[in-house]
């Protein structure tokens, strides 16, 4: 047998050209964002009457849209699996850094004439670089701090020595806004100190953040590995052990049978009477066999079985024709109500195996001279089948792990000691692979009852072919 391929839950975590790639698409939609957010705040400032150059600004948010423009046409172009070369391992190719960086720059000029034209260094929104230069970092895997705490400074400082030796005119926010002629030097330059610390910590230390939380998604990928890899091990051990044990096991209960037919009334009380516990015992490790290898199957994403229109009453009918014998051998009331349905999509060795999982758990869990009721309908375009009994019943916390494999309740284990603890996670995965859901409603002592909603076909559909 080949070793089963299961899918590493982890598997799309992406490299590092490939998460920059996607986190340039992202820059580019928040500068959508933030070229609207502009616009409406030069809205607002115009409604506001404040003494702003509007066409300037106006054309500074159409030149902001263009480049943005630009650089999504430019990012469209970027092939992800050309970029992801593994010969090339995880280096970033120099046009995907020029693109960040000219993202960064523009951004930080057009910034810069904004604040020029809106009150320059004393324009509140000057902590913008701040919250840019944090943007900026998280978005690539290697420190920059530094280069943008400069870059930014340097424009800043920049336009307020322009400013300040009248190069460029000075445009106040508001009237009675104070000229940066007129203000202290100290002041001036403890702006730009303040400016440079705060952006240098920020984006500092959002880099160390993001580096943290992806180098814990780098372990827990590597773990995801791993995991698979048991995974992978333990479905191949027991497929492997559980088909060669059926064959022996099967041939040891046909040697058996063919003792009591054979040696007829020679044998001795005592004699059949042991040669019918082996054969008890052999059919109990056949269904413990049987259910290892559907267990081993299921859990294999690549096991697929041909999905078809069932009859799901028929496939119920029989199922019950065999368990209504074992109910009544043990004294219990059986009582069920079928009314027409609609077929259902699936396969129906799966489903003859959730009624019968279902229905002979109900009569097994029952004390003699308890009920078992079973129910088959129509139900909001689904087809419900119940299955109710007045048996041990579940608590509260055994129902939460009710479906994990080799799982028994306590109440379960006290009444009767044999038992797997897979037929109700059997159950539940054919369930899901024919797209339905299971439920449960218990309480000990009282009874329980499950619940089983599949989608019913539409009239027009055949479904052959269809493979889940």
């Amino acid at each position: 047998m080949s070793p089963v391929e299961l899918k590493n839950p982890l598997s799309t975590v992406p490299n590092r050209v490939v998460s920059l790639v996607s986190n340039l698409d992202t820059l580019i939609r928040l500068r959508w964002v933030a070229t609207g957010g502009v616009a409406a705040a030069l809205f607002v400032a115009w409604k506001l009457g404040l003494p702003l150059p509007y066409p300037t600004h106006f054309m500074l948010v159409g030149m902001l849209a263009l480049l943005n423009l630009v650089y999504s046409v430019w990012i469209g172009r970027v092939s992800v699996p050309q970029l992801a070369r593994p010969d090339e391992g995880e280096k970033i190719p120099k046009r995907i850094l020029t693109l960040l960086f000219a993202q960064i720059a523009t951004d930080w000029i057009l910034l810069t004439a904004f604040l020029h034209f809106s009150g320059g260094i004393l324009n509140p929104f000057l902590l913008v670089f701040v919250l840019h230069a944090i943007i900026g970092v998280s978005l690539v895997d290697f420190n920059m701090s530094f280069y943008l705490t400069a870059f930014g400074l340097s424009l800043v400082s920049g336009m307020t020595l322009m400013e300040l030796t009248g190069v460029l005119e000075f445009h106040p926010l508001f009237s009675g806004f104070p000229d940066i002629r007129e203000l202290p030097w100290y002041y001036l330059v403890g702006s730009h100190v303040a400016l440079g610390l705060v952006m240098f910590i920020a984006s500092s230390l959002t880099y160390h953040l993001v580096q943290g939380i992806r180098e814990r998604e780098r372990k827990l990928y590597a773990m995801s590995k791993d995991l698979v890899a048991l995974s992978e091990i333990r479905t191949e051990f027991l497929y492997r052990v559980t088909h060669e044990l059926k064959s022996p096991v099967a041939a040891m209960m046909s040697a058996v049978d063919a003792v009591l037919v054979l040696a007829g009334d020679c044998l001795g009380e005592k004699a059949k009477d042991m040669l019918m516990r082996i054969r008890r015992r052999g059919e109990g490790l056949l269904n413990l066999i049987k259910d290892l290898l559907e267990i081993a199957r299921l859990s294999t994403p690549s096991f697929e079985r041909e999905m078809r229109p069932v009859d799901p009453a028929q496939v119920l009918e029989m199922v019950c024709e065999t368990e209504e014998i074992k109910a009544e051998q043990k004294g219990l009331a059986f009582e069920v109500e079928m009314k027409p349905v609609p077929a259902v999509l699936g396969d129906e060795a799966a489903l003859r195996e959730i009624f019968s999982n279902l229905i002979s758990n109900a009569v097994r869990y029952t004390p003699e001279g308890g009920e078992v009721r079973i129910s088959l309908r129509e139900e909001g375009g689904k087809v419900v089948f119940e299955v109710s009994d007045t048996g041990i019943g579940i608590s509260e916390e055994d129902r939460k792990k009710l479906f994990t494999e080799f799982f028994r309740s306590a109440n379960a284990r006290k009444f009767s000691p044999a038992g797997t603890g897979l037929g109700l996670a059997i159950t539940k995965a054919h369930v899901e692979r024919m797209g339905g859901t299971i439920s449960v409603r218990s309480k000990p002592n009282e009874g329980t009852t499950f619940r089983v909603e599949f989608p019913a076909q539409s009239p027009g559909a055949d479904g052959k072919g269809a493979r889940i």
